[in-house]
């Protein structure tokens, strides 16, 4: 296996998350044909008619964006996927489907961000201003009408770098595509859910929400983290996950660094 590392396989504009993953080679082989494309890689593997041709199944582990990806791509090729370690992916229609006494809220949620993230984002990246987009979502995630403005000129030069993505997401397509519940109950894979308890509060009710789904789903909430927990508690990420490979078998080879 390849180190546990930051890359920008599988993920999405600006890697307001980036992905660590496993199997690096390996994942690049199985999902990077079905990644360089403008469309959001979620679409494109779900419209790919066959999956791309790989010599064993993968452990994909991802952050936010990158590991909503990885759901996908564990719903539309799943014999790719051999484990998932899935850190907050924002999967957001979930929260239209909470069920029980937690309907109404995650219905609210669900509304709030597509007023004030989800159509300001359109509004602004519609007219070509993608620093006032990339500013909204950053203003909604932070809680900080002031976020973007105070990040350091060379993070923010990088997210513009890289918001490409989003140019065409928030213009022609979906920030948060949808996935349906029925779909990731079948997804047999084991699962390890990573959540930071100082994350964002529409993110907790969906990982929850997913650690119910999942068949072979567990849950670890990291009690002094948020959503950047990989930059946060990079050596808690890393035992959890490397408890929950050997649990279900899978070693680090020798020297591979996870």
């Amino acid at each position: 296996m390849a180190d546990i590392g930051q890359t920008r396989l599988a993920n999405s504009p600006s890697t307001i998350g980036r992905l660590p993953i496993v199997g690096a080679t390996t994942i690049r082989t199985a999902i990077r044909p079905v990644l360089d494309t403008p469309r959001w890689p979620t679409q494109t593997i779900s419209q790919r008619s066959s999956a791309p041709s790989v010599s064993a199944k993968v452990v994909v582990i991802g952050h936010s964006y990158g590991a909503l990806t990885a759901l996908f791509l564990a719903v539309n090729h799943k014999e790719l996927v051999r484990a998932l370690v899935l850190a907050e992916p924002p999967a957001i229609c979930l929260l239209e489907h909470l069920p029980g006494d937690r309907a109404q809220t995650g219905e609210a949620m669900f509304q709030d961000i597509q007023r004030r993230m989800v159509a300001p984002m359109q509004q602004a990246f519609r007219r070509g201003d993608r620093d006032a987009g990339v500013g909204v979502f950053m203003a909604y995630v932070f809680n900080d009408p002031h976020a973007w403005d105070q990040m350091a000129k060379p993070a923010r030069d990088e997210t513009l770098r890289d918001a490409h993505e989003w140019d065409v997401m928030m213009t022609t397509g979906m920030l948060f595509p949808n996935i349906e519940p029925r779909a990731i109950q079948k997804i047999t894979a084991p699962v390890l859910l990573l959540s930071g308890a100082k994350s964002d509060p529409f993110l907790a009710p969906i990982s929850e929400e997913l650690a119910r789904l999942l068949p072979n789903g567990e849950e670890i909430i990291l009690p002094d983290a948020g959503h950047q927990m990989w930059y946060q508690a990079p050596d808690v990420c890393r035992k959890d996950v490397e408890t929950f490979l050997g649990r279900i078998g899978i070693q680090p080879s020798t020297g591979s660094g996870l």
